[in-house]
């Protein structure tokens, strides 16, 4: 039996179905060409960075955030990704409560037995009950406080403003009712300060009876406000304190101190600043040797205010033009810098005039003069 003979469609097809495919043909041809744009976009961009292999490890060029943590080695301070162990949450609270917090560290220069010995490297104030009871003694001394909850204040050797202000805090905790809040936290302060200033008490107290003074201990002549003398350009000149602090340069260590005084600009007069130096030395000095000391170790204190009196008078009788005859000696501070002067001896002609003074005090005491031809 023979049977019928079905035509299937996949067998034979028709012009117009061979245009179609030729179309779709063409048509996907087309897209698969605009799909690769892309790619071949990203492989420019590859070849980029193989030809400038800088940019891909440029400084900076990756997209993160690293975190690195100080450690402390026998070879010094490093860097390190891995996070080290925590102080614990209970422990910093702990910290945080305490009325005085002190940090000590260990002395690399002094060792007993192969064992160093610590020393306070900082005092942290964090009683608002001292704080509040203190803080005009804090102000006093220079410290800016803020009135708000959590303030702390923090001294280093040292400890200027507490020497200075030990007798002042002693005497407000004897002032204080007993029992009280307050009296217990300056009690607690003025224990520490008697265990920390021991030393330096011990010290200078003998040394201050004899009218000496060590140049590590020298700091302790000059608390703020205190009347100082001192020798400027050969005159006598009284100052009052603002601060004392160690400086070092190239030629030494030296003490500078700020001290205030009145000055005279040829208009007003008014409150002006000038440093003061003590260079170091070895072992103790006459305290009235210095070039800079307290007026109140000098004999001739009460004189000696009456002759400052009698030439800054003299100040008000040059108020105009004034020609006058000046026979001495004349220097010019060509920079600002105590070691850049320059001296001479004059005969001269000068004139006195406010502008003269305003001059004078404002361009490094430059000295104009027109000499006298003998």
């Amino acid at each position: 039996m023979t049977l019928p003979n079905k035509k299937r469609k996949i067998d034979k097809v028709s012009k117009d179905d061979t245009k179609i495919i030729k179309d779709d043909t063409k048509t996907t041809k087309a897209t698969t060409k605009t799909s690769k744009a892309p790619a071949k976009t990203s492989k420019e961009s590859t070849k980029a960075s193989k030809d400038n292999p800088k940019m891909k490890d440029a400084h900076g060029s990756t997209p993160i955030i690293t975190t690195l943590y100080q450690q402390s080695s026998e070879y010094g301070k490093t860097w390190v990704e891995k996070k080290p162990p925590e102080v614990p949450s209970a422990t910093i609270t702990k910290f945080k409560k305490a009325a005085i917090l002190v940090r000590k560290v260990p002395d690399i220069e002094s060792t007993i037995d192969g064992h160093y010995i610590y020393v306070i490297e900082a005092i942290r104030i964090q009683s608002p009950h001292i704080i509040n009871a203190c803080r005009q003694l804090f102000v006093d001394a220079g410290i800016l406080l803020a009135a708000a909850e959590g303030t702390t204040i923090s001294f280093v050797p040292p400890f200027k403003i507490l020497y200075f202000s030990y007798e002042s805090i002693v005497e407000k905790e004897s002032g204080l009712d007993e029992g009280s809040v307050e009296k217990e936290h300056l009690s607690l302060l003025i224990d520490l300060l008697d265990q920390t200033l021991e030393e330096t008490k011990n010290e200078v107290a003998p040394l201050i009876a004899e009218g000496l003074m060590s140049f590590k201990h020298l700091w302790t002549l000059f608390p703020k406000g205190t009347i100082v003398y001192s020798k400027v350009d050969g005159q006598d000149r009284l100052f009052k304190v603002v601060e004392a602090d160690y400086c070092s340069v190239d030629h030494g260590n030296y003490l500078r101190i700020n001290g205030r005084f009145v000055r005279f600009d040829g208009v007003d007069f008014g409150w002006a600043q000038q440093a003061l130096y003590v260079d170091s030395y070895k072992g103790n000095a006459r305290i009235t040797s210095l070039d800079t000391y307290p007026i109140s170790f000098r004999n001739d204190t009460k004189e000696l205010e009456e002759r400052m009196e009698v030439r800054g008078r003299k100040v008000l009788d040059f108020q105009d033009i004034h020609y006058q005859q000046y026979e001495g000696s004349a220097r010019s501070i060509m920079s600002d810098s105590r070691y850049n002067v320059s001296e001479l001896d004059l005969l001269s002609e000068i004139v006195l005039t406010n502008l003269c003074i305003d001059l004078w005090q404002n361009n490094c005491r430059h000295i104009l003069t027109r000499k006298v031809q003998s």
